[in-house]
């Protein structure tokens, strides 16, 4: 078992041994199936605030991220109604154009998509509230067609196949509709289940291709399965929001779903817009897990590996960026690690059959078909891949394929210090992330 344990840091790379050999090496615990993520809330952190006081505005309608172009947006709902280009890292003001180019536009819109797939971006504007006018314009306010009506939409947002989705609220009751982007003529409807809440704003994940919504009365952001109207998933965003129970004035995600801005609608709330940060990696085995232990009672830190001889906390493992194998930026860093050990970065299809195993001084828990992606040297206790301009892409590296696909990641180090164990090696946490094409 000792020589089992020590067969991954030591031996060949294992996508370099052929697969009946590597089977008869490896533990029965790396030969798991993959495991299949399901629905879950969105892990998120507050990134920073935007200033946008200078607009004097009153209430937000709808804010739109602009993708190509990385352009943000918002609409004030009120009347004239105006709708303005705002700097997505300040909140200064860029440009701006009135939406009563549409035809008895007057007040407000309370909801606002835009559509990217024409070389000048098409924003779609529905205003609902004392009149139900709607419409199509350029990112310059020059008028394109006018929609039968608005629909009741509180919110909207182009799905990821160029679909246009509005969300309504008839003062009973919310329900998605799918509509021609160019007549505004609806084509599919269906009724949200599971709350009757007015339902605030509307995005799609462009990573995950997942339909959200705000619910207002309890501040969550709510996944939905745009064939059903089921609730898929939950996020509570009032820890980050500044005006609680008053969510009016819409949501979205960045180009590649790595952040979400929400604008919270009235008050203070339309002073500001508030700017989470996603974190795409799912932390899993970590060393604070009552259920699986750490092999001496060397408990680590939430999120982290075991307790190592030189940080109590452990090592920890996490990803930045959204996971894209056709445009990988995904990097992987061990943290609070022994500030000059080696760390190997290895990955898996899966976890390990019957749970987090003792190994070493930690818990290891990736399995299924096993990647040693790379040993990287830790500087000041942190190691790094892919390292910029050195490593090839951890995609290319883990032989993602095109399609994508969920992959785990841990992290091995040493640790030659007697502290726990007679063995002399430690593991980070491990993290989940799934692949988009």
């Amino acid at each position: 078992m000792d020589r089992e344990r020590e067969l991954l840091p030591h031996s060949l790379p294992t996508h370099e041994i052929p697969m009946q050999r590597r089977n008869a090496l490896l533990p029965l615990f790396f030969l798991a199936s993959a495991a299949t993520a399901g629905a879950e809330s969105l892990r998120l952190s507050l990134e920073t605030t935007l200033d946008i006081s200078a607009l004097n505005l009153s209430s937000i309608g709808d804010l739109a991220f602009q993708a190509n172009g990385a352009r943000l947006w918002i609409v004030d709902a009120a009347s004239p109604g105006l709708v303005f280009e705002v700097d997505r890292t300040t909140g200064a003001l860029l440009s701006q154009f009135g939406s009563n180019a549409i035809p008895g536009l007057d007040g407000g819109p309370e909801a606002m998509a835009i559509d990217t797939t024409t070389p000048l971006a098409r924003i779609s504007l529905f205003s609902m509230i004392n009149e139900s006018e709607a419409g199509l314009v350029s990112e310059t306010g020059t008028f394109i067609a006018e929609y039968p009506g608005a629909n009741n939409a509180t919110g909207a947002d182009y799905d990821n196949a160029g679909n246009l989705w509005i969300v309504a609220y008839n003062g009973a009751v919310s329900t998605l509709h799918r509509l021609n982007p160019n007549t505004g003529v609806v084509l599919a409807t269906v009724p949200i289940l599971g709350s009757t809440s007015l339902m605030t704003g509307l995005t799609f994940d462009p990573h995950s291709g997942a339909c959200y919504v705000l619910e207002r009365d309890r501040d969550f952001l709510l996944e939905l399965d745009t064939t059903t109207g089921a609730i898929r998933s939950t996020t509570d965003l009032t820890p980050f929001l500044i005006g609680l129970h008053s969510l009016n004035g819409g949501l979205d995600f960045d180009a590649r779903g790595d952040r979400l801005y929400v604008a919270t609608g009235f008050g203070a709330g339309a002073d500001a817009i508030v700017v989470l940060q996603r974190d795409h990696a799912l932390t899993m085995c970590d060393g604070a897990d009552s259920f699986f232990p750490c092999p001496c009672g060397n408990t680590g830190a939430p999120g982290h590996g075991c307790a190592s001889s030189v940080n109590a906390n452990g090592g920890r493992l996490v990803s930045t960026n959204a996971p894209y194998v056709s445009s990988d930026t995904t990097v992987l860093q061990a943290q609070d690690v022994p500030a000059t050990t080696s760390v190997l970065f290895f990955q898996g299809t899966g976890m390990t059959e019957s749970g987090p195993l003792m190994s070493g001084d930690g818990l290891i828990c990736v399995g299924g078909t096993i990647i040693r992606i790379a040993t990287r040297a830790a500087n000041g206790g942190v190691a790094t891949y892919p390292q910029t301009g050195h490593d090839i892409d951890l995609s290319v590296r883990g032989a993602i394929p095109a399609a994508g696909g969920t992959r785990y990641y841990q992290g091995w180090y040493r640790n030659a210090a007697s502290f726990c164990t007679p063995a002399t090696y430690n593991y980070t946490n491990a993290i989940r992330l799934i692949w988009a094409p």
